[in-house]
């Protein structure tokens, strides 16, 4: 039988340490996208606006912000971040919370990470770079074999070069998810692909994960 974590809270306890925060919200236009900006900028955050390669909901402007600490601490903290994105007129369309991989209880074997909820995976983002000119449908095609999606940030703005993040999302311990992330290290270093940083994470919460739809959500990944 699965665990169940019902609550970000319960997330938080479950697997200590530190963590990422995601809070994606519905941004109407470009006044309230650049509100937006602020709002994260007063909060010592991080505003990103990511452009899925496909999908149901393409674009999704989050607030990102990494926080350490006590549970309880960490939880009033993302509690009042989306007190004042709604306060501030935003929609919060979802919450997500990542961990990371020396948390607590990080699950190492296929057996234990099965007992866990079905958005508990491990979370892997490449970003790479990539000639104006890549062909970027050859890419994403190809990424889908090792269980990667393509994704960009609306903000990067460079004419001489692309970037893009391959994601992979895995189910299963540790060793599992490093083999598979391995299998794409060398497919991309095989085919002269530049990748510029490496962030690994396992994902504890998400209370939305149907905003992925068709993109390739974690249901979709969860074995080979």
């Amino acid at each position: 039988m699965k665990q169940r974590l019902q609550a970000p809270l319960d997330a938080l306890k479950a697997f200590p340490g530190k963590y990422e925060i995601h809070i994606t919200i519905f941004v109407p236009d470009q006044g309230a996208l650049q509100r937006f900006i602020g709002f994260c900028a007063a909060q010592e955050a991080k505003a990103i606006v990511i452009q899925l390669s496909s999908g149901r909901h393409c674009t999704q402007p989050m607030l990102c912000k990494r926080i350490g600490g006590e549970p309880d601490t960490v939880w009033a903290h993302v509690q009042a971040l989306c007190e004042g994105m709604i306060s501030e007129g935003f929609a919060v369309e979802r919450l997500k919370i990542e961990a990371a991989i020396d948390n607590a209880n990080i699950p190492q074997s296929d057996e234990v990470a099965a007992q866990l909820p079905d958005y508990c995976y491990f979370e892997h983002h490449l970003k790479l770079r990539l000639p104006a000119d890549y062909d970027l449908d050859a890419l994403r095609k190809a990424v889908r074999e090792y269980r990667g999606r393509l994704s960009t940030n609306a903000f990067w703005r460079n004419y001489e070069h692309m970037e893009q993040f391959v994601t992979q999302r895995i189910r299963g311990g540790a060793p599992k998810a490093g083999e598979v992330l391995n299998a794409l290290r060398a497919f991309l270093a095989a085919n002269e692909v530049t990748i510029v940083k490496e962030i690994r994470e396992f994902n504890i919460y998400d209370s939305n994960i149907g905003l992925d739809a068709d993109w390739g959500g974690a249901s979709a990944e969860a074995h080979p």
